[in-house]
């Protein structure tokens, strides 16, 4: 199986640079320190050229979670690390590599509003998989629908 580019790094760049400028303007009025919260670990190198995009002071931490046991999904979503930064009644920023069936974001949302209470969260991924969704959430920035 060969493997396609979906897009290339000139491409990418420019996603982190839009969505860097768009995530600019909408925070640019928070009184407390965002937070862009990556999660493990295909978000990493997205998240990295993301935040050069953003032009005010942020802060950075990572989650990880899984729904797979070897290359086979369990259903069943496990937090296997949890951030360190406090984030009560701040903006949180979620930053994915990848959106398809929703579920493992539906439950990110729902841990960081029971255990962490921060002030809103925004979700921005590069790529959101709409044709695999199989929960209703609701994706803020996206780099490119497949």
């Amino acid at each position: 199986m060969k493997n396609k580019i979906v897009l290339t790094e000139d491409e990418i760049l420019a996603i982190c640079h839009r969505i860097g400028g768009e995530l600019t303007n909408k925070l640019k009025n928070e009184e407390r320190t965002p937070l862009f919260l990556g999660v493990m670990k295909g978000a990493l190198n997205f998240m990295s050229n993301l935040i050069k995009g953003v032009e005010r002071p942020i802060f950075t931490d990572f989650l990880q979670i899984t729904s797979y046991r070897g290359t086979k999904s369990t259903g069943k979503i496990t937090l296997k690390r949890e951030l360190e930064t406090e984030i009560k009644g701040r903006s949180i920023v979620i930053v994915e590599d990848v959106i398809d069936t929703g579920i493992s974001m539906k439950y990110l949302i729902e841990h960081l509003n029971e255990h962490h209470e921060p002030k809103q969260i925004i979700i921005c991924t590069l790529f959101d998989k709409v044709y695999a969704r199989k929960t209703e959430i609701e994706i803020d920035y996206v780099g490119k629908v497949l």
